[in-house]
């Protein structure tokens, strides 16, 4: 075999080498992303909404509704989740959260505090659907 074919038939064999190694990177990254695709779809994923009841602001009307994702932040402050516009309520006064398969409440230092089913929240306590939520001067109702 002359040098020129035998040059030609070692690249030609480099090429598809390296053709068939990308190939396989490319399966194993198609391979990854339907695992992750697979596992995050089965994750529990909250569901929830906090109905207003009775409200002591203009700025929610009784009927409003709010979806609730992950974290949900109350208060009077812009940055929250729902903003209330009440004196009786803290810039940041509590937080909703969906811990595993819970959802949780917590007062994040209000002065006058939060209450649920009437009785002081001192720390995280789990908040089930029905369950009356007050914050400021505005009810909330946890229905999931």
């Amino acid at each position: 075999m002359s040098p020129p074919v035998l040059l030609l038939v070692l690249r030609l064999t480099g090429a598809i080498l390296l053709l068939c190694f990308l190939g396989v990177i490319a399966w194993f990254i198609y391979r990854d992303i339907q695992l992750v695709t697979r596992q995050t779809g089965y994750q529990a994923k909250p569901q929830g909404t906090l109905t207003v009841l009775s409200s002591g602001t203009d700025s929610v009307q009784v009927g409003d509704k709010f979806s609730l994702s992950m974290v949900n932040s109350i208060g009077r402050a812009p940055v929250n989740v729902i903003v209330l516009d009440d004196d009786f309520a803290s810039n940041r006064h509590a937080l909703v959260t969906w811990s595993g398969e819970q959802w949780m409440v917590e007062d994040v230092g209000s002065r006058n505090g939060t209450l649920l089913n009437d009785l002081p929240v001192d720390s995280q306590t789990v908040i089930v659907s029905g369950d009356i939520l007050t914050v400021g001067r505005t009810r909330f109702r946890l229905d999931t």
